[in-house]
């Protein structure tokens, strides 16, 4: 307990030098003042722990009203010593516990007993409100870092309390970033807010030293410790001391807290100790705070991934698929742009394809050749290529200028890789440098992975699209092929199959049906009397009315085309008209009798246009019908050969000039 500050208020200077002797003896530093003014000034300079005060009646009452000041000042305890037991004087003076004891200074063995249950019992009343001091600030402490929602919400938090329950007002925190060897400066106080702006690097460097041999420094005074370089010492002013402390937590060292106090003060045992305990719950709850945000965070990158991997499912466009990849780079990563270049499997260039977060170039189109700049080089070495100020003014083209205008400071550059191949490159900018940690670049990795994976993916579908395009050509010709084949052995109908396709998709169009089913129709149009070839020509080129025999085998040819073009599974779409364009509403069609709405639409359409084709077309044992006399025959027969609402459209279409005959 040697080192506490005790004052001693005594006009008597024999009972003073004997209070003295005796408390030197015991370990206290002590002070003899008069009573008086010079007693409240001393306290006020000092802050003593103690106060032994003589308080005598001598005709004068100073002594009561000086010990009610002092009192006020510093609180309890106070002992106060008097040559009298005066009941009036204990009345006036108020003295009871725990505000003071009554001794008698001239009996020197009461005296001695007296002052040392007293300072035992001062001692274990301060020990105890330390005690419930300190169990409150670390409550309170706990309560006020429970209640942060991230670790930027949290360190201001600490370090405002950790001031305030030691009464100063210069401090910071700084965080220790093991894989990057970076210190940051999170929150300072103080003087040591502008100290850190103008002479970071300085601080950082002792607190560096520190975290090299993680053990508290304690120290009166910075700025003449011998064992600091210069330019550390002059980050701190005169007559100020204090402690860095580590933070750990699970045998890491996740940062560190510096307090500053100005001499004379120096932080008590009390209160190293209470800064301890609070850099223990700090080095808990940054380390908790770490694991979660860490959490969240792969969470959040998890969520990316699927999301980047169903956009590559379910986007069939190159550009947009690209798109959304990058905004998830620039989100996740916490970079200022991104971009992606392609390989031009003809030409030794990477093209720009995509990019994100460019303000000034966002229209522009780069390329570079591989092997040249940041870029260049990630693609021909197929490593991960990092890029700062020194090199962006070695870049091709108008890429340096893109640098300059864009106000870059650091990029990453990492090939794009399928099957061994390269096939591009994924770069991020920042315009502040930073140390990215491994699990950040290993998520840069993961991204151009997934990058890569989409650019393969599509190119492979749009080379199977392009492929599909060229067999479904290959299959439209040689239909046309066949359509031309059979108008030209049936010569009296050439140009039958043309018109008829032209004018059943304009009415299928008119009607709303979607592209993919206009596809079919069309294909359907051109084969509708593929069965045809299954009749003999003297019965396909008789120039009058068939004989019942021969209408027989005429009939057979939707089923003949039925035969041919059903096991074709890419025609089997197409069969309807073929199959069943002969067939009428009220059911007495053929091949199937079918009736209404049993009829596929499609064949319903055509054998509208089928029939107003005939009508109008010269025939061996017919001139050709005008249009008005075609069409009201196809209104005679709406109900009975053909869908009313067909007939209605088809008229319309007729009106509007749409149709040719």
């Amino acid at each position: 307990m040697s080192g506490e500050n005790i004052l001693i208020v005594e006009d008597d200077a024999i009972i003073a030098m004997r209070l003295q002797d005796t408390l030197d003896n015991w370990g206290y530093g002590t002070a003899i003042i008069p009573s008086g003014e010079k007693a409240l000034e001393w306290i006020d300079q000092h802050h003593p722990d103690l106060v032994l005060m003589d308080i005598r009646l001598d005709g004068e009452i100073d002594g009561i009203q000086a010990a009610e000041q002092i009192r006020n000042k510093l609180g309890p305890p106070t002992i106060f010593l008097t040559a009298y037991s005066d009941e009036e004087l204990i009345e006036r003076a108020k003295l009871t516990e725990p505000y003071g004891y009554l001794v008698k200074p001239v009996q020197e063995r009461e005296l001695r007993s007296t002052m040392e249950m007293a300072l035992f019992k001062h001692r274990m009343d301060e020990s105890l409100r330390r005690r419930v001091a300190e169990l409150e600030a670390v409550n309170r402490i706990s309560s006020a870092l429970r209640s942060a929602e991230e670790l930027s919400q949290m360190l201001p938090i600490l370090l405002d309390e950790i001031l305030h329950i030691l009464d100063i007002q210069v401090g910071l925190i700084a965080l220790n970033y093991p894989s990057s060897g970076e210190v940051d400066i999170s929150e300072a106080r103080g003087w040591l807010r502008d100290t850190a702006n103008l002479n970071g690097d300085s601080i950082k460097g002792l607190l560096k030293t520190i975290l090299a041999n993680p053990t508290p420094m304690r120290e009166r005074e910075f700025a003449t410790l011998k064992s600091l370089a210069p330019d550390i010492r002059n980050c701190f002013p005169k007559g100020w001391g204090g402690v860095i402390l580590p933070i750990q937590a699970v045998n890491e060292v996740l940062g560190l807290i510096m307090v500053m106090v100005a001499r004379p003060r120096v932080l008590s045992d009390a209160e190293n100790r209470l800064l301890g305990t609070v850099a223990e719950i700090a080095g808990s709850s940054i380390h908790r705070m770490r694991l979660h945000e860490q959490t969240q965070r792969n969470l959040q990158r998890i969520a990316a991934l699927h999301e980047i991997d169903t956009i590559i499912r379910s986007n069939l466009d190159l550009g947009v698929t690209l798109g959304v990849i990058l905004e998830h780079v620039v989100q996740q990563l916490s970079v200022d742009a991104a971009n992606i270049y392609l390989l031009d499997a003809r030409s030794p260039y990477l093209h720009q394809t995509a990019q994100r977060g460019l303000k000034t170039w966002t229209s522009v189109h780069l390329r570079v050749r591989v092997g040249e700049g940041l870029a260049g080089r990630a693609a021909l070495e197929r490593e991960r290529v990092v890029g700062g100020l020194a090199d962006f003014d070695q870049e091709p083209g108008e890429r340096a200028r893109m640098f300059r205008e864009e106000h870059i400071q650091q990029s990453f550059s990492i090939p794009l890789l399928s099957r061994g191949k390269v096939i591009g490159v994924l770069e991020v900018f920042n315009r502040t440098p930073f140390e990215p940690d491994k699990e950040w670049l290993d998520f840069l990795g993961n991204l151009a992975g997934q990058a890569a994976l989409a650019v393969e993916d599509l190119r492979l579908l749009e080379s199977l699209h392009h492929s599909n395009a060229e067999l479904s050509l290959a299959y439209d010709e040689t239909i046309e092929g066949w359509s031309r084949a059979m108008d030209l052995r049936d010569r009296e109908t050439e140009g039958h199959t043309r018109r008829v396709t032209e004018m059943t998709v304009e009415l299928a169009q008119r009607m709303g049906l979607p592209d993919e089913m206009l596809v079919h129709i069309r294909r359907g149009v051109m084969l509708h009397d593929v069965g045809k070839i299954g009749v003999p020509d003297n019965i396909l080129h008789k120039p009058g009315p068939l004989v019942d025999p021969e209408l027989e085998i005429m009939r057979r040819h939707p089923r003949l085309a039925y035969e041919l073009i059903s096991p074709i599974a890419y025609l089997q779409p197409a069969l309807d008209i073929p199959y069943c364009h002969h067939e009428k509403w009220d059911g007495t069609g053929y091949p199937r009798g079918l009736k209404g709405e049993q009829i596929p639409l499609a064949a319903r359409l055509f054998a509208v246009v089928d029939v107003y084709d005939a009508l109008t077309s010269d025939r061996p044992y017919r001139r050709r019908w005008t249009k008005q006399k075609a069409i009201r025959f196809l209104v005679e027969q709406s109900g009975k050969q053909f869908d009313p609402h067909i007939i209605e459209l088809f008229v319309a279409l007729v009106d509007d000039g749409r149709v040719q005959t």
